[in-house]
């Protein structure tokens, strides 16, 4: 787990931030192609592996069966105002005070913060030396239960 202190976008924040591989061996044969990036929001709930999503697990479980490509999974739990994360551990108690506007805002603000500050903070994992996470392969998404917008509101 790393502590994220923001100084671009969301100046004042800090965060925790987990980064998930697949396994070294499946590192190895990566090669030109790299890793794809998978971003959780929230990452508190889904990275813990005794928890109710086990998003590690599901995902080495679907890397090791070729059912997704090998990628690097970020997790990423929302910012909270003052010099420390809030609490010892993961969890809402204290809840991130940054959390709505860094989420709920319709702007291009948090797509630069991961742009910006998290994608280079993941790259700068040592385990990520022996592969590379290629721009091509970087993708925005959605939450589920919440379509694409095609129209303007």
């Amino acid at each position: 787990m790393l502590v994220h202190s923001s100084t671009g976008v969301f100046p004042g924040t800090v965060r925790r931030v987990w980064i998930h591989l697949p396994a070294e061996s499946i590192l190895k044969k990566v090669g030109d192609d790299g890793l794809a990036v998978m971003v959780f929001q929230d990452g508190r709930a889904y990275v813990d592996e005794q928890g109710q999503f086990r998003a590690p697990i599901v995902l080495d479980n679907l890397v090791h069966a070729g059912k997704i490509p090998p990628l690097a999974a970020i997790f990423i739990d929302p910012g909270h105002e003052g010099a420390d994360v809030p609490g010892e551990k993961p969890g809402w108690q204290p809840a991130a005070n940054n959390r709505s506007f860094e989420y709920d805002t319709l702007s291009p603000e948090y797509a630069t913060f991961l742009e910006e500050s998290i994608l280079p903070l993941a790259a700068s994992d040592e385990r990520l030396k022996a592969a590379v996470v290629t721009p091509a392969r970087r993708r925005p998404g959605q939450a589920p239960g919440h379509p694409p917008r095609t129209t303007p509101r």
